[in-house]
């Protein structure tokens, strides 16, 4: 699916997302992303997971890569991103949504004929002095804010902050994906997610309809 929708040359071409100074040397973003998807598609959760990719020959022939990247300079590339970059980055998940549903059944992704638009204010509870952002929550936590804005299937927007209003960043997430094509009318489910360790417990709080 990544070659159909030519992912690996999008990326290429985001030029925002490439902090090399010398575009023929390193790894460029076509390769740390395919290692993160490799990675996450292995279960894998950390950096080091993903440095581990380089022991895997058979990961390294399904990705065409003479090689994989270190931890030190995958984190290097995620710390070089700017808002600009990331923003960038977004907007081509959104092409990629617009993509993939033209070409998926209606009825697998689809509920009454209508996509669903679900949103999200998870709480990441964090211990430990190095998490920017990090403020006490509502439950007397300290965690940060993790909003997310669901297409159908598709996670469509993010953003990661510190905790406050649970739905501060749902009206330009919202307004993101009008823009990008994803503004058909469509069921709207917002929801507060309260997660502990590896417990995640949710509750829907109401639906409401909404038009472009």
């Amino acid at each position: 699916m990544a070659q159909q929708f030519d992912l690996w040359g999008s990326l290429r071409r985001l030029r925002l997302i490439d902090p090399r100074k010398r575009q023929g040397s390193g790894f460029g973003p076509d390769a740390i992303v395919a290692q993160f998807l490799y990675c996450f598609a292995a279960s894998g959760v950390s950096l080091a997971d993903a440095e581990r990719l380089e022991e895997d020959s058979p990961a390294r022939r399904l990705a065409r890569m003479d090689g994989f990247a270190d931890e030190t300079t995958l984190g290097e590339w995620l710390r070089a991103q700017t808002p600009e970059s990331i923003r960038a980055f977004w907007n081509l998940i959104h092409e990629f949504i617009v993509w993939a549903a033209q070409r998926a059944e209606a009825g697998r992704w689809k509920y009454s004929g209508r996509a669903e638009v679900f949103f999200d204010d998870t709480q990441l509870e964090v211990t430990g002095k190095k998490f920017e952002g990090a403020k006490m929550n509502y439950n007397g936590d300290v965690a940060l804010s993790w909003q997310t804005c669901w297409f159908g299937p598709w996670l469509a927007d993010g953003h990661l902050g510190s905790p406050g209003d649970v739905s501060d960043a749902l009206p330009e997430m919202l307004a993101r994906q009008r823009r990008c094509g994803l503004g058909e009318r469509v069921i709207f489910w917002p929801t507060a997610v309260r997660v502990r360790s590896s417990i995640s417990q949710g509750s829907a709080a109401r639906a409401s309809r909404i038009g472009a």
